[in-house]
């Protein structure tokens, strides 16, 4: 993917069963969601989700989040923020860096207690540090199931769902989005996004706009940007 070798690439993902294609984006979320369940209510912290729209990220966080409910692996009560749930048990994305927290955009997280009254939550960072939030002082959270393909930078997992496609996507997300996991990587996508026989998608995946991504992949907060 790095060198632009996108068809002969996602030609070996298909074989082995990792390239998922289906006739509408509804049907594409309900498979990637389905296949990610099987690890994913139980231990979401080794399968994560990427995609690089953030409607798409949301309603994959919200369907994520409904399977672990089901699954009856999340707290009985939530913290409400206005567009977020927060159940103990939640894995939880920092959105934006806070000296007085010692918190850094981009980091992942899992709920450890909930304080609904006071909207606070206790959260067990990745690198196990333990930091307590008051939700109305620090909104900047959000849920960490799924995650831009911006945030997945740096980050490595067990295995990646990734849903593709889209406007954005382009050799270097591409790259970003294939090198997260340490075991299989399964790309889900619509028909239209594929093109006949992944041609249309291997056309976007092979486009490189490094220029440009040097630029429009600046995260603010992050204070850098990816590097190819």
């Amino acid at each position: 993917f790095s060198k632009g070798a996108a068809s002969e690439a996602l030609k070996e993902y298909a074989l082995r069963g990792l390239v998922t294609v289906k006739k509408t984006k509804p049907l594409v979320l309900e498979a990637l969601i389905s296949d990610w369940a099987k690890r994913g209510v139980q231990s979401p912290k080794e399968e994560l989700i990427i995609a690089s729209e953030k409607d798409d990220v949301f309603e994959l966080n919200r369907l994520s989040q409904l399977e672990r409910r089901a699954a009856g692996v999340l707290g009985e009560n939530c913290v409400r923020t206005a567009k977020h749930c927060f159940y103990t048990g939640d894995r939880v994305l920092i959105t934006k860096n806070s000296r007085k927290l010692g918190v850094k955009n981009g980091k992942l997280g899992t709920v450890r207690r909930i304080s609904p009254i006071f909207k606070k939550i206790t959260v067990v960072l990745d690198s196990g540090r333990i930091v307590s939030i008051n939700l109305t002082d620090f909104p900047h959270i959000a849920l960490g199931y799924a995650i831009t393909t911006h945030k997945a930078q740096g980050i490595s997992t067990d295995n990646a769902f990734v849903l593709a496609g889209g406007s954005m996507q382009d050799r270097e997300l591409t790259y970003v989005q294939s090198s997260r996991a340490k075991k299989p990587t399964r790309f889900y996508l619509s028909e239209t996004d594929a093109g006949e026989e992944l041609s249309g998608i291997s056309r976007q995946m092979a486009k490189s706009r490094k220029k440009e991504m040097a630029h429009t992949l600046l995260d603010p907060e992050l204070k850098t940007s990816i590097s190819f």
